[in-house]
């Protein structure tokens, strides 16, 4: 079965819907945070296993990466506010697997919400689940999963992606356009929302 939706690249700007070993399966609607414990607060050895400050585990940290490619030729890419700037920057540093820096210019309780039925909708809240969500991605799909930035737009604390996601899971293919805004607060990223462009064939595709 093949589930292949969406016009080509032209037609995401136009149509405006265009915007690990640790992973975990997110249900639909669900708010999944990442789980804490204490070990009556030993540090050196805490510090070994996570991320320094950010209670993330080191081995999420090193792999964590958002499969995103620029679109080709790339977009202009200088920032015409400072929200741009910042999800610009973030997008960069989550992309290029630095993980720590893109940390930097999000709040620690920061969302990601996806909707949909399939085993990456719902609400990942802190940076762990972020990770997560697209190890997760990734793993599904034996690594075929992959979105290309098309455009960037801003000019206020609301600013928008439009992307091009694509992936293979099997005889299965995705080829729709996403729409993902990030909204910004105080000079840091607190609230993501990805849209599908096509809601029928992101739910096919991980059914």
């Amino acid at each position: 079965m093949t589930t292949q939706h969406a016009p080509g690249r032209g037609a995401v700007g136009r149509s405006r819907v265009t915007l690990s070993d640790d992973a975990v399966a997110v249900g639909p609607g669900r708010d999944e945070s990442p789980k804490r414990t204490s070990r009556g607060g030993a540090t050196g050895s805490a510090d070994a296993r996570t991320g320094g400050s950010s209670g993330i585990p080191a081995r999420l940290l090193a792999s964590a990466r958002w499969p995103l490619e620029l679109e080709d030729p790339a977009p202009p890419w200088a920032p015409r506010d400072a929200w741009s700037g910042i999800v610009r920057r973030s997008i960069d540093a989550y992309r290029m697997g630095l993980a720590e820096e893109a940390l930097q210019y999000w709040v620690p309780e920061i969302t990601w919400r996806l909707p949909g039925s399939g085993p990456l909708s719902g609400l990942h809240r802190g940076g762990a689940a972020i990770f997560q969500l697209h190890a997760r991605a990734r793993r599904l799909t034996r690594d075929t999963f992959r979105q290309r930035l098309v455009a960037l737009e801003g000019g206020g604390p609301i600013v928008t992606a439009y992307l091009r996601t694509e992936g293979r899971r099997g005889d299965r293919v995705l080829d729709i356009p996403s729409l993902v805004s990030f909204e910004v607060n105080g000079g840091r990223i607190c609230r993501v929302t990805e849209l599908p462009g096509d809601l029928d064939a992101w739910n096919a595709f991980w059914a």
